[in-house]
Parts: C-alpha cells; sequence; structure tokens
C-alpha cells in the first residue's frame, strides 16, 4: 500500500481499538527488497488507533538473507498515531532487517506519534542494528511519549558480533 507492506494479524488499523486478547504460537516470515518498506508487528503492522490489554506469546519473527525489512516490532510495526497500553510482548525478533523494538518497530515519518504506556518486554532480539528493547527506531519531526514500561529481555549477537546502535528502551 503506497510502496510498503504491512504484515500482521491486522495489516493496518485506521481508527479502531483492539484489545483484550492473547496471540499465542504465532510465527511471520518477513521478505522485502530494498524499493519497498517493510512494517511488521505480531497485531498490527501499522497502528492508527489503540492497542489495550494484549499480550503476544511465543511470537516468532524471522526474516528470509539477503533483505533489509525494516521496522519489526513485537506488537506494532509502526504508529502513525498510536496509543499502546497495557501490552506484553514475549517472543523472538530475528533476522537481517532493523529498527525492530519489543512493543514498536518505530516512528518513521515526521508527525507520527505514540504514547506507550504499562508495556512490558521479556522476549529475545537478534538483528545487526537499531535494536530497542521498546522501541526500535524514533526519527526527528516524531513525537513519542513513553510511561511506566519495562524492558526485560535479551539482545543476542546477530552472526557472532554485537548489534550496533542497540538500547534497552530506544535502539536509534
Amino acid at each position: 500500500i503506497g510502496g510498503r507492506n504491512t504484515i500482521g494479524l491486522f495489516g493496518e488499523v485506521n481508527g479502531a481499538t483492539i484489545k483484550n486478547f492473547t496471540l499465542k504460537n504465532s510465527y511471520f516470515f518477513v521478505s522485502s527488497n530494498n524499493n519497498v518498506k517493510t512494517y511488521t508487528g505480531s497485531v498490527v503492522g501499522v497502528l492508527n488507533g489503540t492497542l489495550n490489554t494484549v499480550k503476544s506469546d511465543n511470537t516468532v519473527f524471522v526474516e528470509i538473507e539477503n533483505t533489509t525489512a525494516e521496522y519489526n516490532g513485537g506488537m506494532v510495526g509502526r504508529a502513525t498515531n498510536g496509543t499502546i497500553q497495557n501490552c506484553w510482548f514475549a517472543g523472538k525478533l530475528s533476522g537481517n532487517g532493523t529498527r525492530q523494538g519489543g512493543i514498536l518497530g518505530g516512528l518513521s515519518t515526521s508527525g507520527d506519534t505514540c504514547l506507550i504506556e504499562n508495556c512490558l518486554v521479556t522476549g529475545t532480539f537478534n538483528a545487526p542494528q537499531h535494536i530497542g528493547g521498546i522501541i526500535g527506531t524514533v526519527w526527528t519531526g516524531t513525537s513519542l511519549t513513553l510511561n511506566n514500561s519495562l524492558f526485560a529481555g535479551t539482545i543476542e549477537k546477530y552472526k557472532g558480533n554485537a548489534p550496533t546502535s542497540t538500547g534497552t528502551v530506544i535502539g536509534d
């Protein structure tokens, strides 16, 4: 859609509230090319709405080699105008792509906004760069509010090397 791929249980959410469920034992295989951005989240690819009281348990993201899929979030790939509250990611993000976050892959375009509140990440990350325990990337001109959220997961080496631009809260 508009030069991008959105992948998740819900590809894009526009103005809706998704709440009160657990996504269990899911597997996402992400493939992209250099000309198309990919926004992947276990629940929502691109969020313009609310995600409330949702758990993603035993979710696994794996990318095909030689791709550069971006904005992989445990819960949401990209938020354009999102609210993410009371959510928990307990899965694994793995692969060659960048901008990975336990709750949100990132805010990618000037004007994107997101509130993340009371969220927990106990997942595992294995990627080369821009890995954040809560959010992968926050660009200039975007707006993020983060309250009472915790990363208690693991960031692993990628192909034997420590990832670059890595943080327990925000990667880049």
